[in-house]
């Protein structure tokens, strides 16, 4: 676990929901529109296909769900959400189930405008944007992927909402990070086919959370933060122009043996799990035994040997966190991965994790897939194949991908700070096993990692 950092750690929370196999009762809403009725293109922007103001309305299809806590919705107010620090808060608004339709090689572009009437920096309940492959209900969607992107109140506050601290406008990307495996997007027999087309859309949330445990104690007071706006525009990849490639691992080396610029390591929550470095440079991650329920594998840069106090230390961290934080920019994180046997593709971990995080927790993205969705046999759909359409298939290595939007350079007095890495996990949930298995025994192996800073352009 890292040490805290100006009073807060980084929880990996992951939130993924039980799977619904069975067929949706109905058909997906139609595509939303701005509450002008209209669409529009705007440079490096992609399309615009929502626009709304929650100050001035907020549509009656979107719903607030207390999960735990206190937190309590303060619709009166617009789209805000308080969290009265009396225990674990976690509140969240949800969109319905459809709100974006998936298409092939899309990527889903959300920029919030953010506020709070909190005016201490730590003080801000931690909030974040979250998508899934669900309805509410669990009736609508197969939860094949999601997503979460935190933004946390930390080391001088440049990320929070706090007016005249942090900044009001926040931006992240949304994408299946399977996107690009060919039997995800084959339109024959993939996510796209029509007997699944619309089992795969979107869902979008605005969700705020306390958890006590993991932050400061001095700072529980009250406090609200809404979402004021929200705009939706739609990217394809294929309009994706790479400004330069800021980092690239294609042999992995390991971080106990070496301290090489390509040196990768494990961190282990749960079951142990292994780490095998293969001589083609590839890295083999498999459980110990089996996956037990509830495992979270990390596998990272550097040795995870940090010093993270306020003196810091440039050169124990540099490794761990191997690229400089540059404000308001957009990066793609692209892994490759296959299954290392026939059987792995059959007994994949519960759920593939692919995201980044800042040195100082103030930023986080996690993007995952849940092999819920099984491969289409002879043209119809099969809910008794073991094979997940986002499990990697052995042989030539498939691309698993997100986006990571950097936001506001940190205002961290510890040197060296103002960094932040790519990561892989691995996560098991058994509740979301698609075939029942009691355990998962198959690994995955990790190819290469390539990091690009983009920009969307016509």
């Amino acid at each position: 676990m890292r040490k805290a950092v100006g009073g807060k750690v980084l929880v990996f929370l992951v939130m993924v929901m039980a799977c619904a196999l069975g067929a949706a009762s109905q058909t997906t809403a139609p595509l939303a529109r701005g509450s002008d009725g209209k669409t529009n293109d705007e440079p490096n922007r992609g399309n615009l296909i929502w626009a709304n103001d929650f100050r001035e309305r907020i549509p009656n299809e979107w719903v607030f769900k207390q999960s735990k806590g206190p937190g309590t919705d303060e619709s009166r107010k617009g789209m805000c959400i308080t969290s009265h620090h009396r225990g674990e808060d976690d509140g969240n608004w949800a969109s319905p189930y459809g709100f974006v339709n998936l298409a092939a090689d899309s990527v889903i572009e959300v920029r919030a405008t953010v506020s709070t009437n909190n005016r201490k920096a730590f003080a801000t309940p931690t909030w974040m944007l979250v998508y899934d492959n669900i309805s509410a209900s669990g009736q609508e969607g197969q939860n094949e992927y999601g997503g979460e992107v935190f933004f946390l109140d930390n080391e001088g506050g440049a990320n929070s909402p706090i007016p005249g601290v942090g900044r009001s406008e926040f931006t992240a990307f949304l994408m299946p990070i399977a996107m690009q495996a060919p039997q995800f997007a084959s339109a024959k027999s993939g996510f796209f086919s029509p007997p699944l087309d619309w089992r795969n859309d979107m869902r979008v949330m605005f969700r705020v959370l306390s958890l006590p445990a993991y932050e400061s104690a001095k700072v529980m007071d009250p406090a609200t933060v809404c979402l004021d706006k929200l705009e939706i525009y739609r990217h394809s990849l294929k309009d994706m122009v790479v400004d330069e490639v800021v980092y690239s691992v294609d042999r992995f080396a390991d971080a106990n043996s070496t301290a090489t610029t390509n040196a990768w390591a494990l961190e282990v929550s749960g079951q142990e799990a292994t780490a095998t470095f293969n001589a083609d440079g590839s890295v083999t991650i498999a459980p110990a035994k089996d996956w037990n329920d509830g495992t979270n594998v990390m596998f990272r840069p550097g040795d995870t040997v940090t010093n993270l106090s306020g003196v810091g230390d440039t050169a124990c961290n540099n490794d761990n966190w191997p690229i400089p934080w540059v404000a308001n920019a957009t990066y793609y994180i692209e892994f490759t991965a296959s299954a290392p046997s026939e059987a792995a593709e059959l007994d994949a971990p519960d759920v593939i994790r692919v995201g980044a995080d800042t040195l100082t927790s103030e930023l986080v993205c996690d993007h995952f897939a849940v092999p819920n969705t099984p491969d289409l046999s002879g043209g119809r759909f099969n809910e008794k194949s073991p094979r997940g359409l986002s499990t990697p298939r052995l042989g030539e290595p498939q691309k698993y991908a997100c986006f990571f939007h950097t936001g506001s350079v940190t205002k961290s007095r510890i040197p060296g700070a103002a960094r932040w890495r790519p990561r892989f996990d691995i996560l098991t949930s058994h509740d979301l096993n698609p075939v029942g298995r009691a355990t998962n025994t198959a690994g995955i192996t990790v190819h290469s990692v390539m990091v690009k800073k983009v920009h969307f352009g016509k």
